[in-house]
């Protein structure tokens, strides 16, 4: 016969059946596709059903937003610190790993749309620049070549996994500005988990590079500098100080 153990077990485990199908139903039946009607905790839950068959994933998912702060901390988050977490088996850890290396798939992948769109403005500029520093706990650094109406050519990857400017070939940088044929060029690195304001070497690094496309005859319109939650243009920045909002020294 069955204890009373294992008949609370049982009961418990259809519980959690039932709640499972009840939440793939609901999921699956919601007209719009983003499915904004789920907070973000219970579509990690239902996540984990996939890596987690028959305990309780609702409380697991609520402590890994409580532990890493936000879905993009958890997204970030390396393997073993994902396993430290009660509840997070390899299975889970490796689940959550592939769901972010697929959203950075992802955001690469809408390149060639916005590739079709010029960079008119910061809005723009930051919607290219935020998901190629997405998940990345290491400082790197891009160059956006543009035409002279501000169409991309290409994106160059600078450096990565270093905080100074100083590896970066400036040679290097032009001719591969002169090659593509851009008259306009985009800076921009990350400084991951940390606050957006530029190093002096940022600045001396900054007026540096302007004036060695300068003399080729190509225009830096700006270096920013890229966060989780903000940015700094550097080169608005300091004109801004300099001229005033009315432009005029």
């Amino acid at each position: 016969m069955k204890s009373e153990k294992d008949n609370k077990e049982n009961k418990k485990a259809h519980l959690h059946d039932g709640h499972r199908e009840r939440m793939r139903e609901r999921f699956l039946a919601s007209e719009d596709h983003q499915n904004s009607s789920f907070q973000t905790h219970e579509l990690l839950e239902m996540l984990l059903f996939f890596s987690v068959p028959r305990s309780n994933t609702n409380e697991t998912a609520h402590r890994l937003l409580a532990e890493f702060g936000s879905l993009r901390g958890l997204m970030d988050a390396p393997n073993n610190a994902l396993l430290q977490i009660d509840g997070v088996g390899k299975s889970s850890a490796m689940l959550i790993r592939i769901v972010s290396a697929l959203i950075r798939a992802y955001n690469c992948e809408t390149e060639t749309y916005r590739s079709s769109v010029p960079f008119s403005g910061v809005d723009v500029t930051m919607e290219y620049l935020r998901p190629m520093f997405f998940g990345h706990r290491s400082e790197r650094m891009y160059m956006i070549l543009l035409n002279n109406i501000g169409y991309r050519l290409d994106t160059v990857q600078l450096a990565v996994g270093t905080s100074s400017q100083a590896v970066i070939d400036r040679k290097r940088c032009i001719q591969q500005a002169l090659n593509a044929g851009a008259a306009n060029v985009i800076l921009a690195h990350n400084h991951p988990g940390g606050s957006p304001l530029p190093s002096q070497e940022d600045l001396d690094f900054t007026d540096a590079m302007e004036r060695a496309f300068s003399a080729v005859g190509i225009c830096l319109l700006e270096h920013y500098i890229v966060t989780e939650t903000a940015y700094y243009a550097i080169i608005g920045e300091r004109n801004l100080k300099r001229y005033g909002r009315g432009g005029k020294s």
